[in-house]
């Protein structure tokens, strides 16, 4: 017999047990087959592809939070895309870039697998069973494992994966029971299908429940203080049921199995919650809200009414759910009806507290730069007629700043006091008792030229207030000939003309202009002033101080100030000005520019000015300067003005 201490090395050399040693003979529980050969098998692509996916299910916080955080920046980067309409400042570039690693972050996990098992090569391998440790062969290189190092035994229905070292070693499945007996690691199953349907409802739930406390909060910590508000007061409570239904899932899902039915069951009771939520929501909310989405889907209309006064707010500047009140009306009843005209003008109608019909005209787009103020009267001028010889036929006539509309053999005619515009892309054109008549649109096919017409092409939109048809008209002007433009000229000094003589007459019959009340066009400035710079800066302050908006903070620096024509008595001026309009609840600001021409006739103690309309001479009868007076005033804080403004409460 050897020495004892030699024992234990011998046996280990020999691969047997210390017993079979001193018995002379093997175990009985040691079959032939697990000592005498090596078994062999190959590892396809299918099976280590399986086994990959295994192991992305099998960790679960991994998984979860990878697709949470990729949600998260999607979600949050078109929330600032959106910001970049009123805050600017490269938010639209900083929001693509989250959506792009929030894209990244959903897709890693299946762009990693799809690799891995891509570039896999399906391998031959071999390996031999022995009492206490094992032999591996792959790519040539045998390596002997122990049972006790074993760290996990994954079981498929054909092989199994032991995880060993951070190495994956695939067994037929038909060695797993003595593996079994020879490791103390614990069996793992693959994630059963209604394991993989729990996990994704978990992990669904848990997004919902983040975005939607993200929306929340949000809500009211920051865009409830500014004026923003939900479209539907019911969509809060949603929002906050959601909140609760979708932790309580997260928590609970994964207790014990459930049948499809559950599953099903669940759903429609979900369904019915908040459908239940919205009706008692709706109900308990003050305002009743009229909601259209524009047949382009560019543009959405939220009218909330007070259920209580009547009044109306339309919500403007939408933030996802948000919208922030653009104007309030004064409506009685329920007769509240909207119509489309084109991809961004909405033609709202309803009655006031005197039961009279009226209408206002919902914008959201521009047919100019998006950024420089234009008359769209002006815009307008020229013929029109009906487009493609329609039922509804209309003429339609445009000119020094009146509007004449043929129809049903009947000729109605509405001056510049009677025509209302809505935005930069509708007017409504009123009777004498102010009830509206008319609603011309610019649709979007309208351009601008450098004249500031619109160009040939354009169409626009019509439509009765009484029957809301709408009609498309075309322009039978030709707005580059020139005959047609020499034409217009002249129109335009013979309105000049009369506007000149206009002003004469007012300051002839009272040169005090004690009783004038402002216009449009015409104003008073009442100053004992003989500096033509000073007397156009307050012609300019009082042009601007009758400007108000709900939303923005205008201000306004005058650049340069040219007197081109005239004497302190009577002259024409030209003022160039920038203007700024910061909308204060999102810090959004918008530059532009403002070039109005002025003719400024002195009278006792004030100066009567008329602000020129587009291609009206303002020098009309007036010599021209020689060399014209030229003042810059852009670094003087004097020529610098706050507009005033009605904010909506």
């Amino acid at each position: 017999m050897p020495d004892i201490s030699l024992l234990k090395e011998l046996a280990r050399i020999l691969d047997v047990t210390v017993d079979e040693l001193l018995n002379g003979e093997d175990s009985l529980e040691k079959t032939q087959t697990q000592t005498s050969h090596y078994q062999t098998m190959t590892i396809k692509r299918s099976m280590y592809k399986t086994y990959l996916q295994q192991m992305i299910y099998n960790q679960q916080p991994l998984f979860i939070m990878t697709i949470l955080v990729g949600c998260l920046l999607i979600c949050g980067g078109y929330a600032i895309y959106l910001l970049n309409r009123y805050l600017q400042h490269h938010f639209d570039i900083i929001g693509l870039v989250m959506m792009i690693f929030g894209l990244l972050c959903l897709i890693s996990l299946k762009v990693k697998l799809v690799l891995q098992t891509h570039f896999y090569k399906p391998k031959d391998i071999q390996y031999q069973l022995h009492q206490q440790s094992f032999d591996y062969i792959q790519d040539g290189k045998k390596i002997s494992y122990f049972y006790q190092d074993i760290q996990d035994i994954w079981n498929f229905n054909d092989y199994i994966v032991l995880k060993i070292q951070n190495k994956n070693l695939f067994i037929l499945h038909e060695d797993l029971s003595y593996i079994q007996q020879q490791s103390t690691t614990s069996i793992h199953a693959p994630i059963s299908y209604q394991e993989k349907i729990q996990l994704w409802i978990k992990m669904i739930s848990l997004i919902i429940f983040v975005l939607l406390t993200c929306l929340e909060v949000g809500y009211v910590v920051i865009l409830k203080r500014i004026g923003f508000e939900y479209f539907f007061d019911a969509l809060e409570w949603i929002v906050v049921a959601g909140m609760i239904i979708s932790l309580y899932i997260f928590i609970f899902i994964d207790k014990k199995q459930r049948s499809h039915q559950t599953y099903i069951i669940g759903s429609l009771s979900i369904g019915i919650i908040f459908v239940i939520l919205w009706d008692v929501g709706s109900r308990l909310s003050p305002y009743h809200t009229y909601y259209s989405l524009s047949p382009d889907l560019s543009s959405q209309l939220i009218l909330k009414q007070n259920k209580t006064t009547g009044q109306f707010k339309d919500l403007h500047y939408t933030f996802l759910c948000f919208g922030k009140a653009n104007g309030i009306y004064d409506a009685q009843g329920e007769n509240i009806s909207t119509l489309w005209l084109n991809g961004d003008n909405n033609l709202v109608s309803y009655d006031d507290h005197n039961h009279q019909q009226q209408a206002f005209i919902a914008t959201y787009g521009d047919r100019g730069n998006g950024i420089s103020y234009y008359y769209v009267l002006s815009t307008l001028s020229g013929n029109w007629i009906t487009q493609d010889n329609q039922d509804q036929n209309y003429e339609v006539s445009v000119n020094n700043g009146k509007v004449e509309i043929h129809s049903h053999n009947q000729i109605m005619a509405f001056e510049s006091p009677q025509i209302e515009q809505f935005g930069t892309t509708a007017i409504v054109c009123k009777n004498e008792y102010g009830i509206p008549c008319y609603v011309i649109a610019l649709n979007k096919n309208c351009d601008l030229n450098d004249e500031g017409l619109i160009a040939s092409g354009g169409t626009i939109t019509i439509v009765n207030v009484e029957d809301q048809i709408p009609v498309e008209l075309f322009c039978t002007t030709y707005k580059e000939d020139p005959d047609v433009q020499q034409q217009i000229n002249h129109d335009m000094e013979e309105k000049a003309v009369k506007q000149i003589n206009e002003m004469k007459t007012l300051l002839k019959q009272d040169a005090s202009l004690k009783k004038f009340q402002n216009t449009n066009y015409l104003l008073k400035v009442e100053t004992q002033s003989q500096d033509f710079f000073e007397i156009t800066r307050l012609a300019y302050q009082v042009d601007i101080g009758k400007t108000s908006d709900s939303i923005y903070q205008l201000t306004d620096q005058i650049n340069m100030i040219v007197v081109k024509a005239g004497t302190i008595d009577d002259f024409y001026v030209e003022v160039e000005a920038d203007t700024w309009m910061e909308n204060e609840s999102t810090g959004e600001i918008i530059e532009g520019g403002y070039i109005p021409q002025y003719r400024i006739m002195k009278g006792d103690g004030c100066y009567l000015v008329r602000k020129m309309e587009y291609r009206v001479p303002g020098d009309i009868q007036l010599i021209a300067l020689s060399s014209p007076l030229k003042k810059d005033v852009s670094k003087n804080t004097l020529y610098r003005f706050e507009r005033q403004r009605v904010v909506i409460e």
